[in-house]
C-alpha cells in the first residue's frame, strides 16, 4: 500500500478507511461503493478523496522503467501494478457519489494533477471524464493561474527539453483533450491551426476529445516563435488535422 500523501486537512476515520480501500492494488471498489452508499459523506470529503488519490498517482508511484535511451519513445503500456491504472474507475465512482468536477482544496484543483500522470493515457482519459461531467477547461488554480495555459507552456518547453518522451506523450494527449473541450489561449484564440483532414471538410476541433484516435510528431519548421512545429495526425486517415 502506498504511503498516504494528503494535500488537505486530515480526513475523518471513515473517509481514511475508504482511502485505504482505494490504495489497494487493485482497489476494492465494491467495498468503497458500499461504504459510500451508507456513510453519508459530504461533498467536501468526496472531493478530498479524489484529489488525494490523484496526487498519490502523480507523486507516490515509482517512475516507470524506460526501456530505451534519451529522446526515444516506445508504445505506452498500461501498468496495472500502479495506483494510476485505476484512476479512471475511482474518479467515475466518486462522481456517482457527489464529486465536483472542478474540485479543489488548498488551491490545488483535481484537474491540475491529471495531465502529468504518466501511466499510458489514464490522465487524459480521466480529464475527458471530468470535462464530460462539467469541468471547466479554463479553470484556474489558487494563484489565479490557468491550468491549461500552464500545460500549454509545458508542452512548448518539453518539445525540445523533456528527455522522457513517454512522459511528453502523456502530457500531449491531455493537452489534446483540453483543446477538444474548448480550452483557448489567453487572447481567446485556438492553441492550434486547423487543417482540412484530406476530405475537403473542416476539421471539428471537438474531435480531439477522442484523443486516442490521434497521434503527433515534431518537425524543424518555425511556428509560434519557435524553431519547430508539433503536428497532430488522425491515425485513421493519416492526414494532419492540426498543428501547434
Amino acid at each position: 500500500m502506498a504511503k498516504r500523501n494528503c494535500l488537505l486537512t486530515e480526513l475523518s476515520p471513515e473517509a481514511e478507511h475508504i482511502f485505504d480501500l482505494m490504495l489497494r492494488i487493485p482497489p476494492d471498489l465494491r467495498r468503497v461503493y458500499t461504504v459510500l452508499q451508507v456513510g453519508g459523506f459530504s461533498v467536501d470529503e468526496i472531493n478530498r478523496l479524489a484529489i488525494d488519490f490523484a496526487y498519490t498517482c502523480w507523486g507516490n508511484e515509482p517512475t516507470p522503467a524506460r526501456s530505451v535511451g534519451d529522446f526515444y519513445w516506445d508504445e505506452p503500456q498500461l501498468r496495472p501494478e500502479l495506483h494510476s491504472a485505476y484512476l479512471y474507475r475511482v474518479v467515475e465512482l466518486l462522481l456517482d457519489h457527489g464529486l465536483e468536477p472542478n474540485a479543489a482544496a488548498g488551491g490545488e484543483p483535481l484537474l491540475g494533477w491529471l495531465p502529468y500522470i504518466e501511466n499510458e493515457y489514464v490522465g487524459a482519459d480521466t480529464l475527458a471524464l471530468l470535462f464530460e461531467h462539467g469541468a471547466d477547461p479554463d479553470l484556474k488554480d489558487g494563484d489565479g493561474e490557468s491550468l491549461f495555459l500552464d500545460l500549454d507552456f509545458d508542452i512548448s518547453f518539453a518539445a525540445q527539453n523533456q528527455r522522457d518522451r513517454r512522459a511528453f506523450d502523456a502530457w500531449v494527449h491531455s493537452w489534446l483533450v483540453y483543446i477538444g473541450y474548448g480550452a483557448k489561449l489567453e487572447d481567446g484564440s485556438l492553441p492550434v491551426e486547423v487543417f482540412e483532414p484530406g476530405d475537403d471538410t473542416d476539421f471539428d476541433i471537438s474531435c480531439l476529445r477522442q484523443h486516442r484516435n490521434y497521434t503527433f510528431g515534431l518537425s524543424h519548421i518555425h511556428s509560434r516563435g519557435e524553431c519547430w512545429i508539433l503536428h497532430i495526425f488522425d491515425k485513421r486517415t493519416m492526414w494532419e488535422v492540426a498543428r501547434m
